[in-house]
């Protein structure tokens, strides 16, 4: 077996490519194109704005029945904390322990990921807060400051401005 040698630029490429990519589709000619970099990151930012402003409602599980309207604060690390106001509807990709006591402040909890016996839905229980997990987007979706509706009852969440 031969070793296969690649040139620098094809290696630097192919390292750029695996930190952010995608693969474009133009319809009219009928070609496909690969971006990378921050090129990739761009347009990926554009179609999540076109993508959030089509689609209102995202579909998760109910973890704790409820339903409450409130502003969405993304909390994805602890130094978010710090913007969380009482009553806000907590937005997250999942909990952890040390979420807890924004936990407690929360209006209703929204995630990404989580089944029933995630630690956003046993916490949300204990507290009686309304949860809906498992929506796949919600960290993706909605932004600091969204009017939402979050009804645990069905599992949806409604961004209402």
């Amino acid at each position: 077996m031969t070793d296969i040698k690649f040139s620098p630029g094809y290696i630097s490429e192919l390292e750029c490519r695996k930190k952010h990519y995608l693969l474009l589709w133009d319809e009219k000619s009928k070609k496909a194109k690969i971006v990378s970099g921050q090129e990739a990151r761009e347009i990926h930012a554009i179609f999540l704005r076109v993508f959030n402003h089509q689609f209102k409602n995202l579909q998760g599980v109910s973890a704790c029945a409820g339903k409450i309207k409130g502003t969405a604060k993304l909390v994805i690390t602890k130094s978010d904390f710090k913007k969380f106001n009482k009553g806000d509807i907590m937005v997250t990709q999942m909990t952890r322990p040390e979420f807890l006591p924004i936990m407690k402040k929360a209006g209703a909890i929204v995630t990404d990921e989580g089944g029933i016996t995630s630690h956003a839905a046993i916490l949300s229980r204990e507290l009686n807060i309304p949860c809906v997990i498992g929506t796949q987007v919600a960290t993706n979706r909605l932004n600091d400051g969204d009017e939402v509706e979050v009804d645990a009852f069905q599992g949806i969440v409604r961004l209402l401005k």
